[in-house]
């Protein structure tokens, strides 16, 4: 059964930058007349596969690589940690940082969407600092909703709707590096790797955090110039492109 992933955004969808949240209509373009390095126009996935738990936290540090991008309309390069509901067919919550096209840098963000289709909610943060941060998301249970906080403390997005009355269970946990172009570089290089590391879990109200568990890590698209491995199994893995 393939596995079921939000990518952040949809191929050859056009990318709004937000200062402030607000969901997101999707416009649908070809690629820019410059961009024939891009090759295929292919959401990839570079990280661990959807987990089985059912979790109510997520975090990972990741290391701060800028990516090199292909230079098409919506080229992007990115790292998150995520929660998503029912297993994956319902809606997600997800932090990381992201480097878009025209922009020198990554960015820190966050983004949610109750489904795992239509309009989303997307919020970006300041640069993203060196290092390798802290991301997580949280489920609040007595506000009802998920928080996405970067570099450690920052709060940067709130769902707007209760996941416990909308996702059926289990909510999965998952770290990815994404690309919408196979011309778009991952974070990471064969000499400075991103890492995830630190990856912890909670699995109840109340329940402390610990190491996932079960979980393997792979390239969505094997044709891709893509790497990725272990670490230490289930808590630190790697990033690259080739």
């Amino acid at each position: 059964m393939p596995r079921k992933r939000r990518a952040i955004m949809p191929p050859l969808a056009v990318f709004v930058l937000l200062s402030s949240v607000m969901a997101v209509p999707i416009i649908w373009l070809s690629p820019s007349a410059g961009a024939a390095s891009c090759g295929t126009a292919e959401v990839t996935f570079d990280g661990t596969n959807v987990g089985s738990q059912n979790v109510y936290y997520v975090q990972s540090n990741i290391t701060t690589n800028v990516p090199t991008l292909c230079g098409a309309s919506n080229s992007h390069s990115s790292a998150w940690t995520m929660i998503q509901g029912s297993a994956g067919s319902g809606g997600y919550a997800q932090s990381g940082y992201i480097r878009l096209k025209g922009y020198s840098t990554a960015h820190m963000f966050a983004e949610y969407n109750e489904y795992n289709s239509g309009s989303f909610h997307f919020k970006e943060g300041a640069a993203a600092p060196s290092g390798a941060p802290l991301y997580y998301e949280s489920y609040d249970f007595s506000a009802g909703d998920i928080q996405m906080v970067v570099d450690t403390s920052t709060l940067l997005l709130t769902t707007d709707f209760d996941p416990e009355l909308v996702w059926t269970t289990p909510w999965v946990p998952e770290w990815e590096g994404e690309t919408h172009h196979t011309g778009d570089n991952m974070p990471g290089t064969a000499s400075a790797r991103t890492y995830f590391s630190s990856m912890l879990v909670t699995t109840s109200r109340g329940g402390g955090a610990v190491t996932p568990s079960g979980l393997t890590v792979s390239v969505s698209n094997p044709g891709t110039n893509y790497g990725v491995a272990w670490d230490t199994v289930d808590s630190k893995f790697d990033i690259w492109t080739k």
